[in-house]
């Protein structure tokens, strides 16, 4: 398995050392080039800056007028009204509907829907006897002790939070980069696919030794004793490094730190 060069954790297919891009990542057009860019774009009226003529405008706002699909239509609810013809014919359509907002539901309805509801373990305010939660307990436990099951919650939990690097990881990574290249690797949002007891680490030793860095966030994790989870990797031999995100301002002490972790493993 190779990983992108550029440092973001990815994997590359055989023969290539960067994915498409990857390689200017960090790198800034000249004054000519953008000069260049600019001069290309001029006119194009699909360009970010363009500004449409008075008499474009008219014909663009022309055009939408009466169009339920466009700006202002009814299917994004901004702006479009219904007319007094069409509003009956709503008012009418909804009428008796028990999903509808506003329908009220007679005394004999909710008295029904009650008993209904008696002993159903789904619905709202049900309590779970002290068996009942001992045996979700267990159930749920061990689903979580299957990898499979682990990893396949994991994903989507962090496929659902849609995380990503924050500027600090990027710092931290840009760091790393450049102090020890091709060796730790981003897995914050699981893209490498390495949870460890339960955990993802930040940045993982990809060059066959169990080492770990984690960031900690100067706000999310105040008040955190970083030995607590130098000592949980260390249950499952990891050496981990800590790092303080007001550290990285002092970008050189930092290098020194990971450098010192580093070597620590080969002593």
């Amino acid at each position: 398995m190779r990983f992108c060069n550029c440092g973001c954790g990815r994997t590359v297919s055989l023969g290539r050392d960067y994915i498409y891009g990857h390689n200017r990542r960090g790198s800034r057009h000249t004054d000519e080039a953008k000069a260049k860019i600019s001069e290309a774009k001029r006119g194009n009226q699909y360009g970010l800056g363009y500004r449409h003529t008075e008499e474009g405008r008219r014909k663009i706002s022309l055009g939408l007028l009466g169009n339920k699909n466009g700006l202002g239509s009814s299917a994004s609810h901004i702006g479009h009204k219904p007319n007094e013809e069409t509003r009956k014919k709503m008012g009418i359509a909804h009428k008796g509907i028990k999903s509808s907002l506003g329908y009220k539901w007679t005394k004999e309805q909710r008295i029904t829907l009650g008993k209904a509801r008696l002993g159903n373990k789904n619905a709202f305010g049900y309590k779970h006897t002290e068996e009942q939660r001992k045996n979700k307990s267990r159930a749920g436990k061990k689903r979580w002790s299957n990898p499979e099951y682990r990893d396949f919650q994991v994903r989507a939990i962090v496929k659902a939070g849609c995380i990503t690097p924050n500027k600090a990881e990027k710092k931290l990574s840009y760091i790393l980069r450049n102090t020890i290249p091709g060796i730790f690797y981003y897995n914050g949002d699981f893209r490498l696919g390495i949870s460890i007891g339960g955990k993802i680490p930040d940045f993982v030793n990809m060059n066959s030794k169990k080492q770990v860095v984690e960031l900690f966030g100067d706000y999310w994790h105040r008040g955190q004793d970083p030995r607590n989870l130098i000592e949980y990797y260390a249950k499952y031999h990891y050496d981990c490094l800590v790092i303080w995100e007001h550290e990285l301002e002092n970008r050189e002490s930092v290098k020194k730190d990971i450098l010192s972790f580093v070597r620590s493993w080969n002593e």
